[in-house]
C-alpha cells in the first residue's frame, strides 16, 4: 500500500507540475519602428558676389563693408517644416603674389535669412550653429540666406588681389 501512495502522490505531483507549466503565458514585448523621409537639401547660389573692388591705401587702416542684401543670395531647400542648422565661419582672404606673414585679411560674414521670401524684407539674422525652419512655398521648404560682411583693412597690408572661399554648410 505504501508504494502505491507513493506511485499516486508522484502522478498528483507530476499532474499539478505540468498543469502549472502549461497554463503558463509566454512574455511578449513589443517596441515601435519608424522611419521619417526627408527630401534633400540643397543649397543654390541666386544672386549676388563678395567682390569689394578695388582700395586705395591711404596709410589709414580701414573698414569695408558690404550689407547682406547687397551680397550674396542662397537659396535652401528641403522638407518644409524641417528644422535645419546653419553653420559658417569667418574667412581668411590671402594675398597669393606675396610671401609675408602679414598677408591676410579676416573676412567676418553677416549672414541674415527671409524665411520663403526671396526678397530682402524682414530679414532675421542668422547665428553660426542656430537651427531655422524651412517655410513651405509651393509645397516644399525654402529659406533665403543674405550674405554680407566686413574686413578691417590694416594699412601696412602689401597690395594685391586678396581672395578665400566662403562656405555655408547646411544640414537637417
Amino acid at each position: 500500500m505504501k508504494i502505491g501512495k507513493v506511485i499516486a502522490v508522484l502522478l498528483l505531483s507530476n499532474i499539478l507540475v505540468c498543469s502549472i507549466a502549461l497554463g503558463q503565458s509566454n512574455g511578449t514585448t513589443t517596441a515601435n519602428v519608424s522611419i521619417t523621409i526627408v527630401k534633400a537639401l540643397q543649397v543654390n547660389q541666386i544672386q549676388g558676389d563678395l567682390a569689394f573692388g578695388n582700395l586705395v591705401q591711404s596709410g589709414v587702416s580701414t573698414k569695408v563693408e558690404r550689407t547682406p542684401d547687397k551680397g550674396i543670395l542662397f537659396e535652401v531647400s528641403g522638407s518644409a517644416g524641417r528644422n535645419i542648422v546653419v553653420d559658417y565661419q569667418n574667412t581668411l582672404l590671402n594675398n597669393q603674389s606675396v610671401e609675408t606673414n602679414n598677408n591676410s585679411i579676416q573676412f567676418i560674414p553677416e549672414v541674415n535669412h527671409t524665411y520663403s521670401n526671396s526678397n530682402y524684407n524682414n530679414p532675421k539674422t542668422v547665428l553660426s550653429g542656430g537651427s531655422y525652419q524651412l517655410s513651405e512655398k509651393d509645397g516644399d521648404g525654402y529659406l533665403y540666406l543674405w550674405i554680407g560682411g566686413e574686413m578691417n583693412i590694416n594699412s601696412e597690408l602689401p597690395s594685391g588681389s586678396y581672395s578665400g572661399a566662403f562656405a555655408v554648410t547646411v544640414s537637417y
